[in-house]
């Protein structure tokens, strides 16, 4: 929670503020879905996805219990923005891409928030939400040309 200040609610049992980086990284933070039932449509069509997967966070479940979470994987990409003080496509473009030979990757801009839109066969680059965070647990597009 020290990374978003700006978010000061609490929830009610105390278990969000014990959530570690290290628990984000290995999926093992305390969201209230079941593991592969994530809602990724309320989360994509939410105006925050930084608030939306704070509130979704310690709702239910207990810290050390694996569920995949595009959630926090986003979480990561937004705290990665803060402490790099850049995009986590500029980031991973300076410091992974470019090192195997990938000069650019796009910032991909969508004229809407749905999963298709999101997510869909027309996505071209790096997606990001819409306070512009590139999303951190899927919406990059790779091919073997480029892109």
């Amino acid at each position: 929670m020290r990374y978003f200040p700006e978010y000061n609610f609490i929830s009610p049992n105390g278990v969000r503020e014990n959530v570690t980086i290290q628990n984000l990284l290995t999926m093992t933070a305390p969201y209230s879905f079941d593991d592969w039932n994530e809602p990724l449509e309320a989360l994509c069509t939410s105006s925050d996805w930084i608030k939306f997967s704070l509130q979704e966070m310690g709702q239910n479940g207990e810290i050390g219990t694996f569920k995949y979470s595009t959630a926090g994987a986003h979480l990561l990409s937004a705290i990665l923005t803060r402490v790099a003080g850049k995009s986590t496509r500029e980031f991973a473009s300076e410091f992974l891409f470019t090192q195997i030979g990938i000069d650019r990757i796009n910032k991909y801009s969508m004229s809407s928030y749905g999963y298709d839109g999101l997510f869909g066969k027309k996505v071209k680059g790096w997606v990001h939400d819409p306070n512009n965070v590139t999303t951190g647990g899927r919406g990059l597009t790779l091919t073997v040309r480029g892109i």
